[in-house]
């Protein structure tokens, strides 16, 4: 049996795994940084009221054990849970963002600015005005900061040298096995 083919590497490829590793630092090192600010900013805010509240609390310690999985992360696994982990809680940031324009939405009739118009309000024009923090006590774009730490550190987990054993896996199997092709005169 032949010994399966290697391809050689691009030079993008080349200076992508030299400047790799900082990269991977400075990503990991940005999201424990938003992740720490917006739990700061969270405390201060005093941003535990009621169980939804504490939702972005527990996104935050997610991401913290997260972090410090990927930062020495030698293993596929660890990186394939820092990918899962950081996916929720992107996802968790992005129904935040909705949840908030929600509550702006729902507060507006209270808005001594909005009391007498917000019946006659077109639907639409009622919740851009939610969305934008013209009426309402909730920033809309505050849940998005924990949505960019998890995306930071999803990034940092893309082509993480863990996972060169599995990609190198997957060429040679794909060479040994190349896929067949149904062809009709």
């Amino acid at each position: 049996m032949d010994a399966p083919i290697q391809a050689e590497p691009f030079a993008a490829d080349v200076v992508a795994d030299s400047e790799g590793p900082l990269l991977r630092r400075w990503l990991i090192a940005i999201s424990g940084l938003a992740a720490v600010g917006t739990a700061l900013e969270l405390l201060l805010l005093r941003h535990w009221d009621n169980g939804l509240e504490v939702i972005p609390f527990v996104s935050l310690a997610a991401l913290g054990v997260a972090i410090a999985i990927l930062a020495p992360a030698h293993s596929p696994r660890a990186v394939h849970v820092a990918r899962l982990v950081s996916s929720v809680v992107a996802a968790s940031g992005a129904i935040g963002v909705f949840i908030h324009v929600r509550a702006n939405y729902e507060a507006a009739p209270l808005d001594f600015r909005f009391t007498d118009s917000w019946p006659t309000t077109a639907e639409p024009i009622r919740w851009l005005l939610a969305a934008t923090d013209t009426v309402g006590p909730s920033p809309t774009l505050a849940p998005a900061a924990l949505t960019f730490a998890a995306l930071a550190l999803l990034a940092a987990t893309l082509r993480h040298p863990a996972l060169a054993g599995a990609r190198q896996a997957s060429l040679v199997e794909h060479s040994e096995n190349p896929p067949s092709v149904l062809m009709t005169p």
